[in-house]
């Protein structure tokens, strides 16, 4: 089964990571895996959305710690993207943390053949590369079964500042964000095994808004209030791509 065998080759590269791993669960920090997939000829995400339910009561059966969205390019230049590889969708998986994806992984390549082969007849993987994730500033508002717009943007370091002034100018933009009336919450992801060498030294600035109409909220508030000192802030702190946008589709919550 070709993901199966995909899978598989993941714990040679994962087994150096474990090492992140914390004894105790960080609610602000968790582990994650980008998947990027092609479809099959005649195949689409309508097919994908379709194997929801199978995938959700496989996953229950073993109890999988794990949350899953379909992350579909929205508004995303692929020649501005840190690898060239064609695919149309990026599978987007969070766990609490390395040791809890590693019983996920087991589950899956032990007892995921039947999945896997639906999933074979729809897609095939074209990469996957690990993070580790750190929640920035949470509004406590949450797609649910909602179609929300995750923003992405690769940033780096400016020269003599540090990540963790990087981090208070992040939460000090949502902060004021929040407060004008946006609803999105902000994630900061560091690379791991399998990262595109261009990723090297980087890290990605992340905006999840809970739906569509979340996202335009958001936008006409920045248009119409002042936020030029924490954007100035943000900018003095990291040099940072332009954001590029996906719709979030719901997959799997097995985090709750």
């Amino acid at each position: 089964m070709k993901t199966i065998r995909m899978v598989l080759t993941l714990i040679l590269c994962f087994s150096a990571n474990l090492a992140f791993a914390a004894a105790e669960d960080d609610p602000d920090k968790f582990q994650l895996e980008a998947i990027t997939l092609k479809f099959m000829p005649g195949k689409g995400l309508e097919d994908l959305l379709a194997l929801r339910e199978q995938f959700g009561a496989f996953a229950k059966a073993g109890n999988m710690q794990y949350d899953s969205r379909i992350l579909v390019p929205w508004a995303v230049s692929k020649a501005a993207l840190p690898a060239s590889d064609d695919w149309d969708v990026i599978w987007f998986g969070v766990t609490r943390n390395a040791l809890e994806y590693a019983d996920n992984l087991s589950y899956y390549v032990d007892q995921g053949s039947d999945i896997a082969a639906f999933f074979d007849e729809v897609f095939t993987e074209v990469g996957r590369t690990m993070m580790r994730g750190e929640a920035i500033f949470r509004s406590g508002v949450y797609p649910e079964e909602n179609i929300g717009v995750a923003m992405l943007r690769t940033c780096s370091l400016q020269p003599g500042e540090t990540m963790g002034i990087a981090k208070t100018a992040m939460a000090e933009l949502s902060e004021k964000l929040s407060a004008i009336g946006s609803k999105g919450s902000t994630f900061l992801w560091t690379m791991g095994p399998g990262a595109a060498p261009a990723l090297e030294d980087s890290v990605i600035m992340t905006r999840w808004q809970p739906s569509i109409t979340a996202w335009g909220e958001t936008v006409n508030a920045a248009r119409s209030n002042d936020i030029s000192s924490e954007v100035a802030n943000m900018n003095n702190a990291m040099d940072c791509t332009a954001f590029r946008f996906y719709l979030n589709y719901p997959y799997y919550d097995g985090l709750g």
